[in-house]
């Protein structure tokens, strides 16, 4: 019996090209770890997880009760004690909610895993509640990074979501439902 590599070539066995290390660890996020965040993002980013240009919002959310108020849930991912990724359930009625997701700008933080893993752990919770039904993830058409998230998670793109801002910019959706549930779309 032979066993063979079948990796990238000058791949050496036992290394990891995921996440620096030491692990991450997650809890429930506070207004001060989102606006950590937020405060590192360029306008242009900023505009994409708010909706607003010129100016944006100085802060995501301005305190612990508007966090509490506008997101059922919302985990943060943390590396060295730096708040790197989060991931929000925004409240919505019955059985909808719809996902954010946002990481800390800078080359060492982006593509490395976080928004994922984060992301992970928040689809996570909504398969455990109950209530849920179905989510939405609403992304700027050219935001690649988010749409290959979201589609690696499970998230259907629907044909009909499309839409263009008052700025111009093209967004679509992807939804996610429990198993057994139709997508209304689909009906």
């Amino acid at each position: 019996m032979s066993i063979y590599h079948h990796g990238i070539k000058g791949q050496k066995w036992g290394v990891r090209n995921g996440p620096p290390y030491p692990l991450k660890r997650y809890r429930r996020a506070t207004a001060k770890d989102l606006n950590a965040i937020y405060d590192t993002l360029s306008d242009d980013d900023k505009y994409k997880v708010t909706g607003e240009k010129m100016p944006s919002p100085s802060k995501f959310v301005k305190n612990d009760e508007e966090l509490a108020q506008y997101f059922c849930y919302a985990i943060v991912e943390t590396y060295k004690d730096v708040p790197v990724s989060a991931f929000m359930w925004q409240n919505w009625h019955g059985e909808q909610t719809a996902a954010e997701v946002i990481t800390r700008s800078g080359e060492q933080y982006r593509g490395k895993g976080y928004a994922t893993d984060v992301a992970k752990r928040g689809k996570e919770w909504f398969d455990r509640n109950p209530k849920l039904k179905e989510a939405f993830w609403d992304v700027a058409a050219e935001n690649k990074a988010s749409i290959h998230i979201a589609e690696k998670l499970g998230y259907a793109y629907n044909p009909s979501s499309i839409a263009i801002d008052r700025y111009g910019t093209k967004w679509v959706s992807y939804e996610y439902r429990k198993p057994g549930v139709k997508m209304w779309w689909e009906d």
